[in-house]
């Protein structure tokens, strides 16, 4: 008999390997597409601190005028109408609620600290604030 098909026990162990590989490999997988998510929203904090950094450089008298001392906050919107960032907005995401809270201390030391704040349509996404109590760190307040 020339027989050209799988035999039923070559078919099931070889659906129980390609089972047990993707029972190892979807989770891997995962925890990949969540970091790739964090390192995006990493990089959007570290943008947004670029942006007030030359925002508080080119209107610096006028942030804190005669005190040379104080606490201001610049939010997502004001640096992307003034041209300082590029809209954040993909895949239907909201970063609107973000912000830099900018301290400019005793003896000219200003100091940026950057909160990434997005949401989808359903619920929040990524929270910077969020992200610091999990690690144990202090929440960033203006």
């Amino acid at each position: 008999m020339d027989n050209k098909g799988f035999t039923l026990t070559e078919l099931i162990v070889t659906i129980a390997v390609i089972g047990i590989i993707s029972m190892i490999a979807f989770p891997a997988i995962s925890k990949l597409k969540t970091d790739n998510e964090n390192e995006k929203y990493k990089a959007y904090e570290k943008v947004m601190e670029n942006g007030a950094k030359l925002y508080v450089d080119s209107k610096k008298k006028d942030l804190w005028g005669k005190t040379e001392e104080g606490t201001k906050k610049i939010d997502y919107d004001m640096l992307k109408t003034v041209g300082l960032i590029e809209s954040f907005e993909d895949n239907k995401i909201d970063c609107s609620a973000s912000y830099v809270c900018v301290r400019n201390g005793s003896y000219g030391a200003i100091t940026y600290d950057t909160v990434v704040i997005c949401k989808n349509k359903v619920n929040e996404i990524y929270n910077t604030n969020k992200q610091l109590q999990k690690e144990k760190k202090p929440e960033i307040t203006c």
